[in-house]
């Protein structure tokens, strides 16, 4: 459906290997009339929904994905054996999956990610969160809402570089923006990235995506973040890692070359270096799941690496 100034995919069904009850709120400050889109489920070890969540997954997704390529994380994390009440929570960043996208190019930024992502959390009460970032966006969160962090996971250092020196952008982080940029439908960018893929998970790539009024968001996410007063703004908020203490698992293929550079500036982090599984980590997201949330409790054990192979 169109609306005045913005394409919607709100009303759409979210696709049968992703069923989850959708979410929308419309007036998060500065942001009214904008619908965001999210999921937020909650598990508890009593069944009581009035216990509130001793642990919050938030995730955060990248290009050219939507909260969908987050689907074999959810489940390792809200049947979680560790005796603890869980809540997961996956919004769609405007412009992609099936909240509204803005159809004036000029909507697009950093710090218009970066707000309604704060907003969002403020207005959902987030606490006890653990980020799970496929993007540097979401890195841009906990400075600005530090009390409400206990962990991040980062899945693939993609876009990373950008709040990195001397560090040349990954030929696949190029690529897969070239061919947003020429209209390759997403389903087949990311078959190229994750070969297992099957008919019904490319089709539900391409869900939000079906017209080029759809794709708008889409094409300016890399344009947004890489401009020199993003990249200037990313590595200031980087330097808080530097500072504050929290522990950090960083997921990312065995030959990803980033990871050193990015653990400079995230000094208390713990590398999971997975064969094989390329630029689309999440899409092997059931066992890096399964190893983060034992990582999780042993990041101040001294050991930093650690190798697996994919599932």
């Amino acid at each position: 459906t169109q609306s005045t100034g913005k394409s919607s995919m709100i009303k759409n069904p979210l696709p049968q290997n992703f069923k989850y009850k959708s979410h929308v709120v419309d007036n998060l400050e500065g942001h009214e009339g904008l619908r965001v889109h999210y999921i937020d489920e909650t598990r508890s070890i009593r069944a009581n929904p009035f216990i509130s969540p001793e642990q919050t997954f938030l995730f955060v997704h990248g290009t050219p994905a939507w909260g969908f390529v987050f689907r074999k994380m959810l489940p390792v994390f809200l049947n979680t054996p560790r005796g603890k009440n869980i809540r997961v929570v996956v919004p769609d960043l405007p412009g992609f999956g099936l909240s509204d996208k803005p159809l004036e190019e000029s909507t697009y930024s950093l710090d218009f990610y970066i707000d309604v992502l704060v907003k969002l959390i403020t207005r959902l009460d987030l606490k006890k969160v653990v980020l799970v970032s496929f993007s540097v966006i979401g890195l841009m969160i906990p400075p600005k809402l530090s009390d409400r962090f206990s962990h991040i996971i980062i899945m693939n250092s993609g876009d990373m570089f950008l709040g990195c020196d001397n560090v040349e952008c990954p030929t696949v982080w190029k690529d897969v923006n070239n061919q947003i940029a020429t209209n390759v439908p997403v389903s087949i960018i990311m078959k190229k990235l994750s070969q297992n893929l099957s008919k019904e998970e490319m089709d539900a790539y391409d869900i939000p995506f079906s017209l080029n009024t759809d794709k708008i968001g889409l094409k300016n996410f890399a344009k947004c973040i890489s401009t020199e007063a993003a990249r200037r703004t990313l590595k200031s908020q980087l330097q808080w890692y530097k500072s504050n203490k929290i522990p950090i698992l960083i997921a990312v293929d065995k030959d990803d070359s980033i990871t050193e550079p990015l653990q400079n500036i995230l000094p208390d982090s713990f590398v999971l270096r997975c064969k094989g599984v390329g630029y689309m980590v999440p899409e092997w997201g059931k066992r890096v799941a399964q190893i983060a949330l034992q990582v999780l409790d042993l990041v101040d054990s001294g050991l930093s690496t650690l190798f697996y192979s994919k599932m």
